[in-house]
């Protein structure tokens, strides 16, 4: 139901997760950077954060878009240390 990516960079796998949901016709990509790139795809199905994932704000954002009952994907792809 909601696929929440940690490092959006550019975009282009927020926009590939959202083409997959468009042919299951159900779903959502919720993606945040600390960084605002610029020329990011825009899709009915993409929503931009901008911040940390680990800060309380965003944290409680993400939180309120999840509706009770959704299944929930977490994507870790923001510290390539």
């Amino acid at each position: 139901d909601v696929l929440i990516e940690c490092g959006t960079f550019l975009g282009g796998s927020a926009l590939y997760f959202a083409s997959i949901m468009d042919l299951m016709n159900k779903g959502r990509v919720l993606t945040i950077d600390i960084e605002d790139k610029p020329n990011k795809p825009k899709h009915k199905r993409i929503e931009y954060f901008l911040g940390s994932s680990t800060s309380p704000k965003i944290v409680q954002a993400i939180k309120s878009r999840i509706k009770p009952g959704e299944k929930v994907m977490l994507v870790l792809d923001s510290d390539h240390k």
